[in-house]
């Protein structure tokens, strides 16, 4: 066993002062160097009604550490697998998928359903899946959005084939909301430019879906300096976009998702399965708000008491 892989079983025992041939218990597998895992572990460690041994997985195509995992699973034999990331909700999906991992697993940390590469008729979770997906739900964003920007009507949205299904229901959402959403795909980033192009004058805000193809590296940079060009505000869904010039973000507080994790964790620890457990939703919302581009854009600051319960307003 490489070093590396040692020291994380190790720290797990520390932590948590099981032996990984204890039966039972809770394992947390976390994906790859994301330091905001580090608050959803804080929320789920605070209403954890276990213990629980904490991983990491490895690097993704190393094949052997990933089978050094599944050994150990064996060995540890968990009440629950709870998986920190996209990264490590698809290898427990693959290998479940697979006939590999037959434990109840509840996962946090998942932007939406189509990150898991479950888009499509057909593809859907496991059935001893559960978890909180860090999306927050289309009715809530579309409610906020005509709270803040009450004089928007035109919703533009650009997103690739993995949100096919997605953006057909914010469509209907819109529709029955008095909005009117205009979208348009793309199969790769070169296609982006023309895409928004035709939004220029069609759109009163963008809105952004988590997209590979659209929100990502060289691509998101274009969005972002695009919506500040046009003058048309870009609704993010990251505190990251908002830092680097959308109006406006609509995303989870990682603390909170951790509890509500660890709550849906509790649950199946008690007895319940998890294909009767619904996916949840952040409980908690936070707003956050580029007051420069607002300024820029001449659009007031919102009211907080305006925005109604369980939404935090973040001011950059």
């Amino acid at each position: 066993m490489k070093p590396h892989l040692c020291v994380l079983l190790l720290l797990g025992r520390i932590l948590c002062g099981t032996a990984l041939a204890q039966a039972g218990g809770v394992v947390v597998l976390a994906g790859q160097g994301k330091e905001y895992y580090q608050a959803c572990q804080e929320g789920l460690k605070e209403t954890l009604e276990e213990e629980a041994t904490f991983w990491v997985l490895p690097q993704d195509g190393d094949s052997g550490e990933s089978l050094k995992i599944d050994r150990e699973l064996q060995a540890r034999n968990p009440s629950v697998v709870a998986t920190l990331g996209t990264q490590a909700t698809r290898w427990a999906v693959e290998r479940a998928s697979a006939g590999d991992l037959l434990w109840p697993v509840c996962f946090a940390m998942v932007p939406s359903r189509a990150s898991l590469g479950l888009n499509g008729v057909g593809r859907d979770l496991p059935a001893r899946f559960t978890g909180v997906l860090l999306q927050i739900p289309f009715e809530k964003q579309i409610d906020l959005i005509r709270k803040v920007l009450p004089g928007a009507r035109r919703l533009g949205v650009v997103f690739s084939n993995v949100n096919q299904e997605e953006v057909a229901r914010l469509r209907d959402l819109c529709e029955a909301r008095g909005l009117l959403c205009e979208s348009s795909r793309v199969a790769e980033p070169r296609e982006l430019a023309a895409s928004f192009e035709s939004f220029s004058k069609a759109v009163d805000v963008l809105f952004a879906l988590p997209d590979p193809v659209v929100y990502s590296g060289v691509s998101a940079r274009y969005v972002l300096q695009f919506s500040l060009e046009r003058r048309i505000p870009l609704v993010g869904f990251s505190e990251a976009y908002v830092k680097g010039g959308a109006l406006m973000g609509l995303y989870a507080d990682p603390k909170d998702v951790g509890r509500q994790w660890g709550a849906m964790v509790n649950r199946i620890l008690a007895g319940a399965a998890p294909g009767s457990i619904p996916l949840e939703f952040p409980q908690k919302v936070r707003l956050g708000w580029n007051s420069k581009v607002a300024g820029r854009l001449g659009i007031p600051e919102p009211d907080q008491e305006g925005l109604g319960p369980g939404v935090v307003l973040e001011l950059f």
